[in-house]
């Protein structure tokens, strides 16, 4: 189970990374990141076969949460941006953007952010390893 773990976590950053460069118009590494995410899938899927199917939930909240917390904060790095900007796109950018009044939109968006799926995240480790 920890190596669908690891492995799904290596997908979001091989994802965050490889559409950093394509922002960053660097395109053979663009292509050669989502190689590597397409290998991740790849291995995630064959190794979670043999779970049983109660434990997809778990693994798939488990992904979602990964992404949420670490995605924008990789592609913001590697596309050197500001580590905590949240684009006005995104659904989140824009419903913490009519908070900047209050607090800049980035901070309060992490902060959410972080609060909400960090325990989550724990949980579900926890859980996917206990069982």
């Amino acid at each position: 189970m920890i190596y669908i773990l690891i492995i799904l976590f290596l997908q979001v950053v091989f994802d965050a990374v490889g559409d950093a460069m394509r922002f960053r118009c660097k395109q053979v590494l663009h292509h050669f990141f989502e190689s590597l995410q397409i290998v991740c899938w790849g291995a995630a899927i064959y190794l979670s076969a043999n779970n049983d199917i109660s434990s997809w939930g778990n693994i798939l909240v488990y992904y979602v949460c990964v992404r949420f917390i670490f995605f924008d904060t990789i592609f913001n790095l590697i596309a050197k941006l500001k580590w905590d900007y949240v684009g006005r796109f995104s659904l989140y950018g824009m419903v913490f953007a009519r908070f900047g009044k209050i607090a800049s939109p980035e901070s309060a968006a992490n902060t959410f952010k972080y609060l909400l799926a960090l325990p989550l995240l724990i949980g579900i480790i926890y859980n996917l390893m206990a069982g």
